[in-house]
């Protein structure tokens, strides 16, 4: 005779739930949604590592924006390139 917990949940429904929040769904609503209780949704959840998110703030204004950042790397990805066919001779 197999020996089985009888309030073990399949794999598929864990999947489903993990599916569930990596799109983007609360915990909690994950849970109801593949219907398991939210204390069982978290203890999968703290079980296979749990992640925290940290809401970031704005960021400084002494960085330069993004846009900024692309152009001067391209401007330094040119200049290499243009460089490199001289260091070779």
């Amino acid at each position: 005779m197999v020996m089985y917990a009888p309030n073990r949940v399949l794999s598929p429904v864990k999947k489903r739930y993990f599916e569930l929040v990596r799109a983007g769904d609360r915990g909690a609503v994950a849970a109801r949604m593949v219907g398991v209780p939210t204390s069982c949704g978290s203890l999968w959840f703290i079980t296979a590592g749990s992640m925290t998110v940290f809401d970031v703030g704005p960021i400084s204004p002494r960085f330069l924006p993004q846009d900024d950042r692309i152009t001067i790397a391209d401007g330094l990805q040119a200049t290499t390139a243009q460089a490199a066919p001289s260091a070779l001779f």
